[in-house]
């Protein structure tokens, strides 16, 4: 198996008036080099329909569970 690396990606967020708003860090893999069959046998994506969603929701408003 291959070892996946990384690299850190770094943004400079700017206001209107050209002033620093902000600094953003990105860590993100390098994903290109792996290879289907030796490093991973396949993908998983985590897909949560609006309705699912929707129905969570309403059953912790209806019990009054506070969500932080």
């Amino acid at each position: 198996m291959n070892v996946v690396g990384s690299c850190c990606v770094y943004k400079i967020k700017i206001q209107a008036n050209g002033s620093v708003k902000r600094y953003t860090t990105h860590l993100v893999v390098k994903g290109f080099t792996q290879q289907e069959k030796i490093d991973y046998f396949g993908t998983f994506n985590l897909v949560v329909k609006p309705t699912i969603k929707h129905l969570v929701f309403i059953i912790v408003v209806s019990r009054g569970w506070k969500i932080s």
